[in-house]
């Protein structure tokens, strides 16, 4: 495979974790978007739509039929059945996933034929049909692949999925993907998908470095950019430039486990002395949007005009003061770049004006998950994804049995308004039901809100088929690169 008919794409930070049931950073879910489809898709508008699952009756308020499309085979050539979607989503909705909690509502999952299959919920649910396509929507096989990592001295063992790439390997610089030239994908005027041979994907440190390797033609495509270069880049005429509201943002996760945040007048007075908009304004110089809740610009649910937080000063006295902590308080964050030194050293000096000390410490990615999941942490800085529906961060994160909820946080009436916002069906009334939610998680402050980054796409002139999502997910089967080079 030569380096003009790959697509080269720059992933954040070094990926490990692969397996569909991990709980895995945006580096990770890249690459997994390539190795493994969805049984459904979400389109630009957020609608969902067939995929591996060609069409699905509701049989029932609690019951749904799915017909896989025929001919699909996974990655190993073995074909696509239903008994896989049976595997994958019993195997998605066991304890130790990461999807456990967006597929909590499924009693049993049936095969009914070869191609066909049923699923069996407790009860309504309305985001059903959009978790699956989601990360809780992977179809993988039983069987496992086993691959190079040259970083690590020892091979990668993955799951076979029916994506359109195949895991060739991982050096100490990229992971390295090659076409499935058995996949299912057609196009309008029936060519094969994807078009691209292959992808490698290396990681960078930052925006800078990426967008230098953008201009450098060193990569295809990226979605990460400085702040300050966004206006140019609206206009520059050697590459191409578009940006969206997504449905991501970033944030400080507290433990609420142990002091200082097992106090929830502390943690609300970390929340109310940062000043989003003039964070926003001054260090991601206006790109994008201040976070004052968990539902960000994207949703459906959105509320443009909740904006609970200004950076008051008196109201973080008043927090100090009800927790007996009238000179301040200190704690440790945690982040994963020095890039995101800024944005955490400005909140630094809104809150050390406030007599509230933070300190810093930079760690790799992979520390961060394990001091997630050891509880090992005060402050993490880390942010959040979800798809069409709020349900798919806000029950993970928030509820207090929330397959993602590291943060030790529970709140019983919480859980209630999100168990209402899965069985009501009327968007009008899970609109009203989810901003109640807002508030709520707003009021106990377990995640300090910062802001939404929008979703980025720079490329090099004359590469076509990619576009932003707001799901911030990159479509890989469309990408055609310039002059011909896709061919196959």
């Amino acid at each position: 495979m030569s380096s003009s008919d790959r697509i080269r794409f720059a992933l954040d930070t070094e990926p490990f974790r692969f397996h569909p049931t991990a709980d895995v950073n945006f580096a990770e879910y890249h690459v997994m978007r390539a190795l493994y489809d969805t049984l459904l898709e979400v389109d630009s508008a957020m609608e969902v739509q067939p995929h591996l699952a060609e069409r699905w009756e509701q049989e029932s308020p609690t019951a749904y039929r799915f017909h896989l499309r025929a001919g699909v085979s996974f990655q190993d050539g073995v074909r696509l059945t239903a008994h896989d979607a049976v595997w994958s989503l019993n195997r998605l909705r066991g304890n130790d996933s990461a999807q456990s909690s967006a597929l909590s509502f499924v009693e049993d999952v049936e095969a009914v034929d070869e191609l066909t299959f049923r699923v069996r919920l407790h009860k309504p649910h309305a985001p059903f049909l959009a978790s699956l396509a989601s990360n809780a929507g992977m179809i993988f096989s039983t069987r496992n692949i086993v691959v190079p990592d040259e970083g690590a001295g020892e091979p990668l063992t993955v799951p076979v999925g029916t994506g359109p790439f195949c895991f060739v390997a991982k050096t100490p610089s990229a992971v390295q993907l090659a076409r499935y030239d058995g996949y299912w994908g057609r196009d309008e005027s029936g060519t094969a998908l994807p078009y691209a041979a292959g992808l490698e994907l290396p990681w960078y440190e930052n925006g800078t470095q990426m967008l230098a390797a953008l201009e450098q033609g060193e990569l295809t495509v990226i979605n990460e950019v400085p702040y300050a270069r966004v206006p140019e880049l609206r206009e520059r005429q050697d590459l191409a430039f578009d940006a969206i509201a997504s449905h991501g943002y970033n944030g400080v996760r507290l433990n609420c486990a142990r002091p200082p945040f097992d106090s929830k007048p502390l943690r609300q007075a970390f929340a109310a002395a940062v000043d989003r908009e003039r964070m926003l304004a001054e260090v991601n110089l206006g790109v994008g949007y201040a976070m004052h809740g968990p539902i960000p610009p994207a949703s459906f649910a959105y509320d443009g005009e909740y904006r609970p937080f200004t950076g008051d000063r008196e109201q973080v006295r008043a927090r100090l003061l009800e927790a007996g902590c009238p000179d301040g308080y200190s704690f440790t964050i945690l982040i994963p770049t020095e890039q995101m030194r800024k944005m955490v050293s400005y909140m630094g000096d809104q809150l050390r004006a406030c007599g509230i000390e933070m300190k810093i410490e930079v760690r790799p990615m992979s520390d961060l998950y394990d001091a997630l999941q050891s509880g090992d942490y005060d402050a993490l800085f880390l942010g959040a994804s979800g798809g069409t529906d709020p349900d798919e961060v806000l029950y993970p994160l928030f509820h207090s049995a929330g397959s993602q909820n590291r943060m030790s946080y529970a709140n019983p009436e919480l859980d209630a308004v999100l168990e209402r916002c899965r069985v009501e069906a009327d968007r009008d009334t899970r609109i009203l039901l989810y901003r109640a939610a807002q508030q709520i998680i707003v009021e106990d402050s377990p995640f300090i809100f910062t802001r939404s980054g929008l979703s980025i796409i720079a490329k090099q002139k004359g590469v076509h088929g990619l576009d932003p999502h707001p799901d911030l997910g990159i479509r890989w089967q469309r990408i055609r690169l310039p002059d011909g080079e896709t061919e196959r």
